[in-house]
C-alpha cells in the first residue's frame, strides 16, 4: 500500500540541493533495515509502504522481509503435541 500524505510544502523542506527528496525507506517493524530507493525496497518485497515527511533520516516507512518473515512465524499457529503412545498390558 502506498499512501501519499505529503504537503507540497513538507516536501519541499525536505528536498536536497538537487530539488530532490530523499527517497530513504527505513524499516518501522522493530529492526534498523533501511534501503535508499522506494524501487528497491518493493523489489525486496517491503511491505506496508508510507510516506513519512517528518522523518530525519527516511522520507518512507515500511516494513522489511526479515520483519514480516517474524510477524508471520509469530502469528502460525503452532500445532498441538501428539498424545505419548501407552503400552496395554493384559490383566490377569
Amino acid at each position: 500500500m502506498l499512501r501519499l500524505g505529503a504537503t507540497p510544502f513538507a516536501i519541499a523542506a525536505r528536498m536536497n540541493p538537487q530539488g530532490e527528496e530523499p527517497e530513504v525507506v527505513s524499516c518501522a517493524g522493530g529492526c534498523d533495515a533501511s534501503v535508499d530507493s522506494l524501487a528497491e525496497a518493493v523489489k525486496e518485497g517491503w511491505d506496508r509502504l508510507t510516506h513519512n515527511p517528518s522523518g530525519l533520516s527516511w522520507s518512507w516507512l515500511g516494513v522489511c522481509p526479515s520483519c514480516l518473515a517474524a510477524e508471520a512465524a509469530k502469528d502460525t499457529p503452532k500445532p498441538e503435541p501428539k498424545p505419548k503412545a501407552t503400552t496395554l498390558v493384559p490383566v490377569d
